[in-house]
């Protein structure tokens, strides 16, 4: 096998292994939407997060295999539309699942594109310039107090647990000193298991009027 054959062997194999991982990635997304579209009413929160945590998993697992991906190196290969036509391509649509009916001059700048949307572009660098424009004591000042705010919170909820804990104790304490109280018990535990005191009351209800 000739270098130039190895090399499209281990090109092969690798875009073989981002589509099955890409595939991945499409086959969570969809889920997620399906729960969310059709099982709302019955969906909880812990299984959505589920979802997405299975979703971030098979993201961080394409971003792994692209670190670390052995044989060619992606970026030094182009990709270069070899036929414009503007004809549907039955072959086409169908690897594209329908989006995609003809690979002509409208849909090649959108797919091919290599920077992002000039628009979104224009909204990025802007939403960067104004984060550039805040100091970093206006910053600090934020982040203070917040974390004042958010060690007052666990205080008070840490205080609360404590003496809901310590009201709780009290009241067993106070409950399993009182003789009256464990009689009481006593008595349920008879009448459940052998019926003790309930016998003379049915008797009573069940004699005659005169």
């Amino acid at each position: 096998m000739s270098s130039k054959q190895k090399l499209e062997k281990q090109l092969e194999t690798a875009l073989d292994n981002l589509i099955q991982k890409v595939e991945d990635i499409k086959s969570s997304v969809i889920n997620v939407l399906l729960k969310i579209e059709h099982e709302d009413a019955s969906q909880n929160w812990p299984s959505i997060l589920d979802s997405f945590a299975l979703l971030a998993s098979h993201f961080n697992s394409l971003n792994r295999y692209l670190k670390n991906m052995k044989g060619p190196n992606l970026r030094n290969f182009a990709f270069l539309p070899i036929l414009l036509e503007p004809e549907i391509n039955p072959n086409l649509e169908g690897l594209t699942e329908g989006r995609v009916k003809a690979f002509n001059h409208e849909v090649v700048p959108n797919y091919m594109r290599t920077k992002l949307d000039p628009e979104i572009e224009f909204r990025d660098s802007q939403t960067l310039q104004r984060c550039g424009q805040i100091s970093l004591e206006f910053v600090q000042k934020q982040s203070n107090t917040m974390n004042k705010i958010s060690t007052s919170v666990l205080n008070h909820l840490s205080n609360t647990k404590e003496n809901l804990m310590s009201d709780s104790n009290l009241n067993y304490k106070s409950n399993m000193n009182n003789p009256a109280s464990v009689n009481d018990f006593q008595t349920l535990i008879l009448a459940v298991n052998y019926g003790y005191g309930l016998h003379s009351s049915t008797t009573a209800m069940s004699s005659p009027i005169k």
